[in-house]
């Protein structure tokens, strides 16, 4: 996870893509979601997908907090303070504004 925050303000775009999806594959695996419960993780990865301008890392970025919602409480819990819900909001917004443009 240091790993993303660390390519995020390096702006390394294909890294943080691929370290992405690398954390996405891991919490496939009910067991290493204990990572994101003992670490900051979740806070980080819901701030990298407010604030990322790279369409492409947010599908990795969902799937990891999609593995979360399906974890544990404490996730859920943990996601919740950390406004994941504004940020669903937020990037919804986007996309339709981005859609109404294409028209």
């Amino acid at each position: 996870m240091n790993v993303i925050v660390h390519q995020k303000y390096q702006g390394h775009n294909q890294t943080l893509i691929d370290c992405s999806w690398a954390v996405a594959f891991q919490t496939d695996n009910d067991s290493n979601l204990a990572y994101l419960k003992k670490t900051n993780a979740l806070k980080v990865i819901i701030d990298t997908m407010e604030n990322q301008t790279i369409d492409n890392a947010l599908i990795p970025l969902l799937r990891i907090v999609g593995n979360a919602t399906t974890g544990e409480d404490v996730l859920v819990d943990i996601m919740l303070s950390n406004r994941i819900l504004d940020v669903f909001d937020e990037l919804i917004e986007k996309n339709k504004q981005r859609n109404n443009v294409k028209r």
